[in-house]
């Protein structure tokens, strides 16, 4: 009989409501906004996107990776992840009053402030919950992180349908429901943490020591984590500054109809095998070497069957898709429906194959290796939107997806095939 795991059950419900939500939130967005309007909202989504991958994703990967190979107690990195996170929440309220005084004081438009209130607001709760989250996936809590990231998709939908349908229908009532929901369930998910992994009974004075350490191991990180963000938001800047944001509204409708559900189906797959990877890297010998590799394989080419079947489902169903998910001003746009598909498998390969990376690389090492593939994918990319326009930010997505998996999987390879050769050469 086939095991299902409960982990499994409570990937899966959380990544479902996420892509429901999602898809409920775009319709919302394109019947109710104009092109523009959705442009203007998906380039403040893009800006919080880029800055909370700078700020939170490098401590986020130490943290879940030292928990995972048990070299840091639980309960010290919720007190490492709580530090960080309430410092950058500090300081970016602080730079976000500041600004709304400034735009008060010199006669700006007080929207401006508001909307930048409404962004920071988003980026610390988001930023927050997605180092919790992964510290909870990376010790096998699942169900935990689900249940809260189902109540951040369910928030974000009750909040945005009531404003809307209450207040108004613009740009900063499309941001501040969206703020409030996410700061909301970030709240929750602090309260819930600091209860359950991090009792007060367990004293730990040294958590500044600790937190100095943990930033230092993440440093090698903050580079490509820059250049990461870049290349996922760099193509939608290109369109905004050489198309304008009506073209970023049309490209972000078809990343989110075909190439996010990819990566959030993959990203179950990566949440759920993530662990196991960690764990055969830091296996002795050349068993574990070999089945680290046999794993790898097998996940590519389940991925690439999968991306085949998804591009073929794509052409097919295309028209079908729009006609429920957008609005009629989208749907001249369905023939590039497969390209954003095939994207995405390739771009969530890569995720799963960049975790093998961390593990098998030593920081610095794993720097380098992410440096080099996002200089190839963000310079292919620049180039192609700056001759082709929009036709080049898709052939610039396609192509700096595969480059980034080609690279991680012939380092990897070469790297496990050295570390065999070196452990059949040690004295027995």
């Amino acid at each position: 009989m086939l095991m299902i795991r409960p982990g499994l059950i409570w990937i899966v419900a959380s990544q479902t409501a996420l892509l429901l939500s999602n898809f409920m939130l775009l319709k919302l967005f394109t019947t109710q906004l104009t092109v523009y309007e959705f442009g203007q909202y998906t380039l403040c989504m893009s800006i919080i996107l880029f800055a909370r991958q700078v700020l939170y994703d490098p401590i986020s990967i130490v943290l879940a990776k030292e928990c995972a190979t048990s070299q840091l107690q639980v309960a010290h990195a919720f007190r490492v992840a709580r530090s960080i996170n309430d410092r950058i929440c500090a300081v970016l309220f602080i730079l976000g009053f500041l600004y709304l005084i400034y735009s008060k004081l010199s006669n700006e438009s007080y929207a401006n402030g508001v909307v930048v209130m409404c962004c920071l607001a988003y980026l610390c709760a988001n930023g927050a919950q997605g180092v919790y989250f992964n510290i909870l996936n990376s010790i096998r809590k699942r169900k935990f992180a689900s249940i809260f990231s189902i109540m951040d998709s369910a928030a974000k939908i009750i909040l945005v349908v009531l404003v809307f349908f209450l207040v108004g229908k613009t740009l900063i009532y499309t941001l501040a429901p969206i703020a409030a929901g996410a700061f909301t369930v970030f709240l929750l998910v602090r309260f819930f943490i600091a209860n359950r992994f991090v009792p007060e009974e367990y004293p730990f004075r040294d958590v500044g020591a600790l937190t100095k350490r943990m930033i230092w191991m993440s440093v090698p990180f903050f580079p490509p984590a820059i250049l990461a963000a870049a290349k996922s938001v760099g193509d939608r800047w290109m369109l905004a500054g050489f198309l304008g944001v009506s073209e970023l509204a049309e490209y972000s409708v078809l990343l989110q109809i075909g190439y996010s559900p990819i990566m959030l189906f993959v990203g179950m797959v990566q949440t759920f095998v993530a662990p196991k990877i960690y764990n055969l890297c830091s296996l002795e010998g050349n068993d574990g070497l070999y089945e680290l590799k046999k794993f790898l394989q097998k996940i590519l080419f389940m991925i690439i069957v999968g991306a085949s079947v998804a591009c073929v489902g794509a052409m097919l169903l295309a028209d079908w898709a729009f006609n429920i998910l957008v609005g009629e001003n989208y749907h001249a746009l369905t023939g590039y429906l497969p390209f954003f598909v095939f994207s995405g498998a390739l771009s969530a390969a890569a995720g799963i194959f960049q975790v093998a990376v961390f593990g098998v690389f030593k920081s610095r090492d794993a720097g380098a290796l992410l440096m080099v593939s996002l200089l190839v994918g963000v310079t292919v990319t620049v180039l192609l939107i700056w001759m082709a326009g929009f036709e080049g930010a898709v052939a610039g997505l396609v192509i700096s997806t595969s480059a980034t998996l080609i690279i991680y999987w012939q380092s990897l390879c070469r790297a496990l095939n050295s570390r065999a050769r070196s452990q059949n050469k040690k004295p027995e």
